[in-house]
């Protein structure tokens, strides 16, 4: 009898189970199969700078392509050409402008056929030095009138992504002592230096990259500049001139500009836009920094090999800052644009005085 009544619950509670079982809402059918991403669109540049394979100017430029690329998630892809790898070094505004090349990193001052006003924006000389020189292009207006002067082609100017210590003033195979050396030597020379230096007595001369370091050796040039302690111990000029004079007023600082073509960045949808604007900050800061150093070293370099390195003597420096103030005052009676560029620049000036930013 209990056995009995034992299994009638049992019973009761399978009947319920099975009904709860029935009323239960069936398995849900699986869930379809997530649709494939759009395909992400994919912009590729071609970009060739001035500046050779292996060169420390052309190392930072390969910083300013990888920050777009990683940055970019591979959306935008910038292949990086080196100087005469498609249009001819230095040529590189041109090759913007004829499509050739859809962006150019180059020295500002290369694109004086275009704009006379460039080399206020690449070497000034008796300027800023590099860290007020950044400042005027991010807060001193120095961007907007870089801006304004590539506008009236169809160029837009990205940034400056190449700010460089200042440069040697000479290496030399004379010495220099007193102002009176300078009459008739003969200097490889670039930019607004080149027609500073003429007034003082000098024969200045322009020579490409790749023609310095012979004709110095055999003697066609007295002296040479180009870049900082570590970039011309690299090209090996302390090989050919015993002797380097110090001093920031001929080149206290150096820069590169960012050209794209208008209609190459007009497709640039805005966040890349800010993308390769921002890597050129980034890199202006990380490149200037890391060649700081590399001077440093370089100085020690030149000394071990037997290098005379000398301040410019005062009289050739005071000489050469009085004949540049004259220079770009005449210069700028020429042209409104010239005019409003250097008086920016004398006015930010100040402001790093009276803040004692050198």
């Amino acid at each position: 009898m209990k056995k009995k009544i034992l299994l009638i619950p049992l019973a009761l509670l399978l009947a319920i189970s099975l009904v709860a079982i029935g009323c239960a809402a069936p398995a849900p059918a699986p869930a379809p199969a997530p649709a494939p991403a759009p395909a992400v669109e994919v912009i590729e540049w071609k970009l060739q700078s001035t500046y050779g394979a292996g060169t420390r100017f052309h190392d930072v430029v390969l910083m300013v392509v990888d920050e777009i690329n990683a940055m970019s998630g591979g959306r935008l892809v910038v292949k990086d050409f080196p100087g005469g790898a498609i249009v001819p070094a230095a040529k590189e505004f041109d090759g913007v402008l004829k499509g050739t090349i859809d962006a150019g990193i180059m020295a500002h001052a290369f694109n004086a056929p275009w704009f006379p006003q460039s080399g206020l924006f690449f070497q000034v000389v008796g300027g800023m030095r590099t860290p007020p020189y950044i400042m005027w292009f991010e807060q001193g207006g120095g961007h907007e009138l870089a801006t304004r002067m590539w506008a009236t082609l169809d160029v837009v100017y990205v940034g400056t992504p190449l700010f460089h210590p200042p440069e040697i003033w000479c290496h030399s195979s004379k010495p220099l002592e007193s102002l009176a050396d300078l009459k008739g030597f003969k200097m490889r020379c670039a930019g607004d230096a080149a027609a500073v230096l003429d007034r003082m007595g000098a024969s200045p001369v322009f020579l490409a990259p790749p023609e310095i370091y012979e004709s110095q050796a055999r003697g066609v040039t007295d002296g040479l500049e180009y870049g900082g302690l570590h970039v011309n111990w690299d090209f090996g000029f302390h090989e050919i001139a015993e002797y380097i004079y110090l001093s920031p007023s001929r080149a206290p600082s150096a820069t590169s500009g960012f050209a794209v073509r208008k209609d190459v960045w007009a497709e640039l949808p805005s966040d890349l836009q800010r993308i390769v604007e921002n890597a050129c900050r980034v890199i202006a800061l990380k490149g200037y920094a890391e060649e700081l150093v590399l001077d440093y070293i370089a100085y020690d370099k030149y000394v071990k090999y037997g290098i005379k390195v000398r301040p410019l003597p005062e009289d050739i420096e005071q000489e050469m800052l009085r004949v540049a103030e004259a220079y770009y005052d005449e210069e700028a009676a020429k042209d409104s644009l010239y005019a409003e560029i250097i008086q920016s620049q004398r006015d930010f000036a100040e402001i790093c005085e009276f803040h004692d930013i050198r």
